[in-house]
């Protein structure tokens, strides 16, 4: 019996999110499950064929809401600028967050007490 393949979100497609879609793609263990995308260019287009893949059936989008709604395991959260409504978000929502962002090292100390309590709490109610 095969053990269940963790689903992944990545979040952003730069440089290093790119790096990291080619790899969920090729790992066996991981089942990409969605993309968001910040370039008008990039909505719609299938995530293989943005990292230069073959195409793998999931296309990019730019609705962060559509994003929130898929059932993942995990988020590979890569964004230019942190935004704490959608960490929390998806922490609130039991979504694991796994960042290039600083902000969120040395237990979140770079986002101020006031949001590092916000995510923090996420943590907790996302269990």
């Amino acid at each position: 019996m095969s053990q269940p393949r963790t689903r992944v979100i990545q979040w952003a497609t730069g440089n290093i999110g790119l790096r990291a879609l080619r790899e969920v793609i090729r790992d066996p263990a991981l089942d990409l499950v969605g993309v968001l995308v910040y370039d008008a260019d990039k909505n719609g287009v299938d995530a293989g064929v943005l990292c230069g893949e073959g195409p793998v059936g999931i296309t990019a989008t730019t609705d962060r809401a559509d994003i929130h709604a898929v059932e993942a395991d995990c988020v590979l959260y890569m964004p230019r600028a942190l935004d704490v409504d959608d960490v929390v978000a998806l922490l609130e929502a039991g979504k694991n967050v796994v960042t290039t962002r600083g902000e969120l090292f040395g237990g979140g100390e770079g986002l101020g007490e006031e949001n590092r309590a916000r995510v923090l709490a996420a943590c907790v109610r996302g269990g």
